[in-house]
C-alpha cells in the first residue's frame, strides 16, 4: 500500500507536499522517488501532546533531529523575485520558530 501511494503521488503533476500529525513529535521530511521527483512531508502534533512519541529512525528527516516539544506546524508561501516558495515550519506554543524548510 505504500509504495502503490509513493508511485501515485511520483505521477502528479508539480510539487507534491504531505500534511500529517498526531505522532506526538514534529519534523520534516523529503523522499525521492525512482524518478527524481521528491516528495514533501510536515509532521505536526498537537500543541499539548509532544513528546510521548519515540525519537524513531526517519532516513528522509531533512534536519537531524525531530521537534518533542509542544508545537503545530504553518506551512508559508512567499511571492520572491524567483518565484513562490513554499516554507515548512515547526513553531513552538509561542510561535517562536523551531525548524523551517524552504521549497522553490
Amino acid at each position: 500500500e505504500r509504495q502503490r501511494l509513493l508511485d501515485a503521488l511520483q505521477k502528479a503533476d508539480g510539487r507534491v507536499v504531505i500534511i500529517s500529525g498526531d505522532r506526538h513529535l514534529g519534523e520534516i521530511s523529503r523522499y525521492t522517488g525512482g524518478n527524481g521527483r521528491e516528495i514533501y512531508e510536515i509532521t505536526a502534533s498537537g500543541m499539548n501532546s509532544a513528546g510521548a512519541g519515540f525519537g524513531e529512525v526517519n532516513d528522509h528527516r531533512v534536519l537531524p533531529e525531530n521537534v518533542r516539544v509542544d508545537h503545530f506546524g504553518l506551512i508559508d508561501l512567499r511571492r520572491g523575485p524567483h518565484g513562490v516558495t513554499l516554507s515548512l515550519q515547526l513553531r513552538d506554543v509561542e510561535g517562536q520558530l523551531l525548524q523551517e524548510f524552504e521549497i522553490p
